[in-house]
């Protein structure tokens, strides 16, 4: 090969690849002038691709908002709401999915973690659930208060996470982590969270998903919890009338 002839693919003023030609021969004018028109035959095609892809994906996520909805309408109460959205949500990646939902004292503060469900891809779904563990402020908190998603490649080297998260993902070999926070009322009342056996980048195309329908997951499960509260109140009358 002699010669070499690099054309920028370009859609307006974006530069989107570049076609790349050589020959064993030089290039001509003529030559030039063809590839040009070639290249920018490739930025019109290669943008209608891209357009398409992304409506593919928002018809997809549509879909996904409007079967996780309506499962969830139905759902009696919060074990249910999280059955049916590890059924909807998680099923359909490739991710341990756990559900986690905190329990508050007297004083409105956060004093346990409770994991209410889960999904792997390798023991499927176990739902009810009711593991435990006291929960402990972390640099990971502001954050999460605030409703950011926290994505992490991996436990062992993020300095925020605490030493017992990092214990406990060693222990499941699952390294890589992302926190979703579910949001209700202004306060965070739990969490999606997804793990991955081995060192991740989490790609946000993978993960947005979780974060579209963990709106409709908090909604719900504090709707549930509304209800559960109201009723036993409403027991406790009926029992001091009485």
């Amino acid at each position: 090969l002699q010669a070499e002839l690099a054309v920028p693919i370009l859609l307006g003023e974006q530069l989107l690849g570049v076609f790349d030609v050589a020959s064993r021969k030089p290039f001509l004018d003529d030559d030039l002038k063809a590839i040009q028109i070639i290249a920018d035959q490739l930025a019109v095609a290669i943008d209608h691709a891209y357009l398409f892809a992304d409506t593919q994906r928002a018809l997809e996520e549509t879909r996904l908002l409007y079967r996780t909805s309506q499962r969830i309408s139905v759902a009696i109460d919060v074990d249910d709401v999280v059955q049916a959205y590890l059924e909807q949500v998680a099923v359909r990646g490739r991710y341990a999915c756990n559900i986690a939902l905190y329990e508050f004292d007297d004083t409105g503060r956060r004093s346990a973690v409770i994991v209410r469900g889960r999904w792997t891809p390798t023991d499927g779904l176990q739902c009810p659930l009711m593991i435990q563990v006291p929960n402990v402020r972390d640099a990971l908190d502001p954050l999460l208060d605030v409703g950011q998603t926290i994505a992490i490649r991996d436990v062992h080297t993020d300095a925020r996470v605490p030493e017992v998260l990092r214990q406990m993902q060693a222990r499941d070999g699952r390294p890589a982590l992302t926190l979703i926070p579910l949001m209700a009322r202004g306060r965070r009342i739990g969490l999606v969270i997804l793990s991955y056996p081995g060192v991740h980048e989490w790609p946000e195309a993978n993960l947005h998903a979780y974060q579209i329908t963990a709106a409709q997951l908090a909604t719900a499960i504090d709707n549930r919890q509304q209800i559960a509260l109201i009723a036993r109140h409403n027991q406790q009358i009926a029992v001091w009338e009485e």
